[in-house]
């Protein structure tokens, strides 16, 4: 477990890797929100890290649901032409100016992230911003101080768990697996 004044994620998987051996470059977060994520979302994340240019990465998946795309629940992420972050918000991003123009597509971001170690111990010391307060999104203070992160598109996304609705899905789905 980790000490009570880690204040998020990142300051805990910090916490946690700097206990680990050094026999590793990567960590994965898989996110407590995330119990029915896929194995191989986690193996393309972590193949990410091949291009040696890449220090921090997430997946993200197509929203296509239109009560999925207006969920605050749901964090949305708009990329770079190189598959970087560019924003993420719980706001439906991007919007859509003209009505005729449907051709958007619109991402989710799954709750896993992965870092170089090194990156761990930078990340945790970066002081708070306002858009992470906003948006109540850690990863806003990253691509305010100009970290780059690298998406992972992957088709299959699991169900986040933000709600009591989410944990009922989440239970029924399991329940029938058993």
């Amino acid at each position: 477990m980790t000490p009570e004044d880690c204040q998020n994620g990142s300051e805990r998987v910090a916490y946690a890797a700097r206990h680990l051996s050094d026999d590793f470059d990567v960590v994965i977060n898989v996110q407590g929100d995330e119990p029915l994520i896929e194995p191989s979302v986690i193996e393309a994340l972590a193949k990410a890290f091949d291009d040696p240019n890449v220090m921090i990465a997430t997946p993200i998946s197509p929203l296509k649901e239109k009560a999925d795309i207006d969920n605050p629940n749901i964090v949305k992420v708009v990329t770079s032409v190189h598959d970087d972050i560019l924003y993420f918000s719980r706001s439906t991003i991007p919007y859509i100016r003209d009505a005729q123009d449907s051709k958007n597509i619109y991402w989710k971001h799954i709750g896993l992230y992965a870092f170089r170690k090194k990156i761990l111990e930078e990340i945790k010391t970066l002081p708070k911003t306002e858009l992470e307060e906003i948006e109540k999104l850690e990863q806003l203070r990253w691509l305010y101080h100009g970290y780059k992160i690298r998406t992972i598109r992957v088709e299959n996304s699991s169900i986040e768990v933000n709600t009591e609705e989410d944990v009922k899905k989440v239970e029924e789905i399991l329940n029938k697996n058993l």
